[in-house]
C-alpha cells in the first residue's frame, strides 16, 4: 500500500478522467476522495493524505470541458488563445440566421414577388427550425463552415419547389462562417462545436504534431467513464 500511494503521487499529473456530466465528474472526485480517506484509515501512511490534497489539481472533467483545454492549446493557428472561454448563449447565432434570411428573402422578393408563399413555412419557424438543424449537425460534430451545396442532396422532384432547400442550402453554412468570426475576434467558442472544431484541428498537420506533444508531457493515463457512449471524434 505504501509503494501504492507514493507511485500514484508520482503519476497523478499525467492522468486525467473524463466523463459526460459535471455530476459525473463530481462523483469521480468524491469517490477517489473516500478511497484515498480510507486507505489512509487502513495503512495509517500519510502520503494516502498528500493525496487527497492534489484531488483538486487533477483533470476530472466532462468531455467538453477537455476538448476546450485541447483546443486552447491547439488553436493557435486558428486565431485562439490559451484563455479562450466558452459560450452556449444562441442569441448571436440567431442573429445571424435572422439577417441572413431577411437579406435573402429580400433579394430573391426581387425577381419572384410570391417567393415566401412558396418557402411554405412561416419566418418564425423557419428561424428556430434553422437553429435546431445547426444544433443537430453539431451533435454529429459536422464542420457546418466547409458544408457545401452537395451535402444538402438533390430535390427528386423539383415540381413541388426547390425554394426552401435552396435556402438553407445558402443559409447554414453562411450562419455558421458569420458566427464562428464573431466568437473567434473575441477568443470564444461556443459549446456545440467544440467537438467539431476539435476535429478539425486534429486534421491538420501542426494540430497533429501538438498532440503528439502533449501526449508524451501530459496525459499518460486516460480513464473514459461511460466509453461505450463515445463517437468516433472523441476517441480519435
Amino acid at each position: 500500500a505504501h509503494h501504492c500511494a507514493g507511485r500514484l503521487l508520482d503519476l497523478l499529473d499525467r492522468v486525467s478522467m473524463i466523463t459526460f456530466t459535471n455530476e459525473a465528474a463530481d462523483q469521480m472526485q468524491r469517490k477517489l476522495k473516500t478511497y484515498f480517506q480510507n486507505s489512509y484509515l487502513i495503512t495509517g501512511n500519510k502520503q494516502w493524505l498528500h493525496l487527497i490534497g492534489r484531488i483538486g489539481q487533477m483533470q476530472i472533467s466532462t468531455i467538453h470541458s477537455y476538448a476546450k483545454k485541447l483546443v486552447g492549446a491547439l488553436g493557435i493557428e486558428c486565431g485562439y488563445g490559451h484563455d479562450i472561454s466558452v459560450t452556449s448563449s444562441e442569441f448571436a447565432r440567431q442573429s445571424h440566421i435572422t439577417q441572413l434570411i431577411n437579406d435573402y428573402i429580400e433579394e430573391k422578393h426581387t425577381t419572384q414577388l410570391d417567393f415566401i408563399d412558396k418557402l411554405g413555412i412561416p419566418m418564425y419557424t423557419l428561424i428556430s427550425d434553422v437553429v435546431e438543424f445547426i444544433q443537430k449537425l453539431h451533435n454529429k460534430n459536422v464542420d457546418i463552415t466547409q458544408l457545401t451545396p452537395t451535402h444538402f442532396g438533390v430535390i427528386e422532384n423539383p415540381a413541388y419547389g426547390t425554394e426552401l432547400h435552396d435556402l438553407l442550402t445558402y443559409i447554414i453554412p453562411r450562419v455558421e462562417l458569420a458566427f464562428q468570426a464573431e466568437l473567434l475576434e473575441e477568443n470564444r467558442i461556443h459549446l456545440s462545436s467544440i467537438m467539431s472544431l476539435l476535429q478539425v484541428l486534429m486534421q491538420d498537420a501542426n494540430g497533429q504534431r501538438r498532440i503528439r506533444m502533449l501526449r508524451k508531457t501530459t496525459v499518460s493515463y486516460l480513464f473514459v467513464d461511460e466509453f461505450q457512449d463515445t463517437d468516433n471524434t472523441q476517441i480519435y
